[in-house]
């Protein structure tokens, strides 16, 4: 989902964001979901894609 072509597909779809809900595991061995938000942003300075990307961790209950 996150690999490139993927990514320059949903932009030129006219996508302006894109999000995804992992699982994770801590250094406590416990798995947690986390959604991932990238935000699509044309570069002002040449012709490339540039992609914002925000984590958030999501408790319990959340996100389904």
């Amino acid at each position: 989902m996150f690999c490139r072509e993927n990514q320059l597909r949903l932009y030129d779809e006219g996508k302006k964001e894109f999000h995804l809900i992992t699982r994770q595991i801590g250094d406590d061995g416990i798995y947690r979901k986390v959604e991932t938000s990238n935000y699509f942003v044309k570069s002002p300075a040449s012709e490339d894609v540039l992609v914002i990307s925000l984590c958030n961790n999501i408790a319990d209950g959340e996100g389904q």
